[in-house]
């Protein structure tokens, strides 16, 4: 493998990873699914993948500083 397709394919599981940041296993995990598998693989388990659920309605949680 030459150094410009490894550095191609590296490029392509971060652009994976980006892109799933946001999902339900997240960067990292997208990254190495990337890695593991081939980027193209991944984005399809990106495109199959559920988004992260956000708790909704919940009040901010206040944090006191005692100084």
């Amino acid at each position: 493998m030459t150094p410009e397709v490894a550095l191609a394919y590296l490029a392509l599981s971060v652009v994976a990873g980006v892109v799933g940041r946001n999902r339900r296993i997240g960067f990292w995990g997208f990254v190495f699914c990337s890695i593991i598998f081939t980027p193209v693989v991944s984005l399809l388990f990106l495109y199959f993948s559920t988004p992260r659920m956000v708790p909704t309605g919940a009040a901010p949680v206040k944090v006191s500083r005692r100084s």
